[in-house]
């Protein structure tokens, strides 16, 4: 009597284990680096101030570039948070006549906005390596047919 072919066992994600304190600290550092340049750049009016400005936005991303994503939810809000930030700046600064409290309700708005936005993604960055490292753990349970015996194998990758 012939053997059936062995099913096919469930192949790992592919990657390597990932560090969720290096996330954490990725992140971490890369947000106050961040504002480390912003601030020594406003301070002498160099022109490195848009790329402080610019590594406000993706500082806080360091850690999740670490397991390979690139934009994450935080980015777009603090954009969005930057924005209206410097909208309601350029609004109290400038106002003369017919003055709202918009300009108050824009700064400290978005001033909140890209806070919570920078938090989310520092403590998410943790949390999405310890996800990956899960994604890699893979138990399978596999028919096994010999001449004397009939039953089950299982295999692990941990």
């Amino acid at each position: 009597m012939p053997v059936p072919p062995p099913r096919p066992v469930p192949q790992p994600t592919e990657g390597r284990r990932l560090n969720e304190g290096s996330a954490l600290l990725l992140s971490l550092g890369g947000t106050i680096s961040s504002w480390v340049l912003f601030g020594a750049s406003l301070s002498d009016e160099s022109p490195l101030v848009w790329l402080g400005l610019g590594s406000l936005i993706v500082g806080p991303n360091f850690g999740h570039w670490y397991q390979g994503t690139v934009v994450t939810r935080g980015t777009g809000l603090r954009i969005v948070g930057l924005v209206s930030t410097f909208y309601g700046f350029v609004n109290l600064a400038f106002c003369e006549f017919d003055c709202n409290d918009s300009g108050e309700l824009f700064f400290y708005g978005g001033a909140l906005l890209y806070l919570g936005a920078t938090i989310d993604d520092i403590v998410d960055a943790p949390r999405r390596a310890r996800k990956h490292n899960q994604s890699l753990e893979v138990v399978g349970i596999t028919p096994m047919v010999t001449e004397r015996s009939t039953g089950f194998a299982l295999s692990g990758r941990f």
